[in-house]
């Protein structure tokens, strides 16, 4: 059963935490600009580490229902990667670096715990993806999946450290590229043919 006060703690706080910044943030802040009381606030938080944390795993939880939901449309693999790409582009527009940044330096328990979290699930899925496509015809079936997953999770990982973004190579840029140039390097040529296809209709 949904706890939408719980729901609304969660995504008022994050907006605000997107807004003004993590470290300029406190819990009276979030209190006072929810309308709610302390004790109400901690019935659902332990603290602002945990309040985080339970923002982080709740949109974490928002990508792995998108990626269940587009496997229950019956998408082939091709399909799925575009559908990624889009929400992660999508998502990548409201990426903050800062907020990265003092997650890192300030709640690195927190940190850590995401990052283990958001790497298994991806790898998880991408294993999968690859899995699919091969059995298709639509990668290549000379392709190490172990190796090749693991290759699109440090790519991944690596983006969040480039210093490229700027007006010409925004974050969303940059993901879309990679997601490009990882499709492209293990598709067979129908699968090339079908994802190009695919990208002339988007």
């Amino acid at each position: 059963m949904k706890d939408e006060r719980y729901e609304r703690i969660l995504n008022e706080s994050g907006r605000i935490f997107q807004t003004y910044g993590i470290r300029n943030v406190s819990m009276d802040d979030i209190c006072t600009t929810l309308g709610i009381s302390k004790k109400t606030l901690y019935q659902y938080v332990n603290n602002k580490a945990d309040l985080i944390f339970k923002i982080l795993e709740a949109h974490h939880e928002v990508y792995r229902q998108f990626i269940q939901d587009q496997l229950d449309q019956g998408g082939n693999a091709i399909d799925i990667m575009l559908a990624v790409d889009s929400f992660v582009c999508s998502e990548m527009k409201n990426y903050t670096p800062d907020n990265i940044f003092v997650l890192k330096k300030y709640y690195p328990e927190v940190y850590q715990a995401i990052f283990e979290m958001k790497r298994t699930s991806i790898l998880e899925g991408i294993t999968a993806n690859l899995n699919a496509g091969i059995r298709d015809g639509l990668y290549r079936k000379d392709l190490d999946v172990d190796l090749v997953a693991r290759m699109f999770v440090k790519n991944l990982e690596e983006i969040h450290q480039l210093e490229m973004s700027s007006s010409d190579n925004s974050y969303e840029k940059i993901f879309g590229t990679m997601y490009d140039h990882h499709i492209r390097a293990i598709v067979t040529p129908d699968g090339l043919e079908y994802y190009e296809k695919k990208k002339q209709r988007q």
